[in-house]
């Protein structure tokens, strides 16, 4: 979570005021926990399924 101090003190450093810094902080952290894929997500989502979707 390192990366959400790091935007933190970005958006700091571009004069947004704290309370909107963090707000944009707690949204994305809301938002990256309910959209990110795990480990085995990207597996079942992937348009591939292990057979080949080819013929010939």
């Amino acid at each position: 979570m390192d990366y959400l101090y790091s935007l933190y003190d970005a958006l700091l450093s571009i004069n947004v005021p704290g309370d909107k810094a963090r707000a944009v902080v707690d949204a994305m952290e809301r938002d990256m926990g309910t959209t990110l894929a795990t480990k085995p997500d990207p597996a079942s989502k992937s348009p591939r399924s292990g057979r080949s979707s080819r013929t010939r």
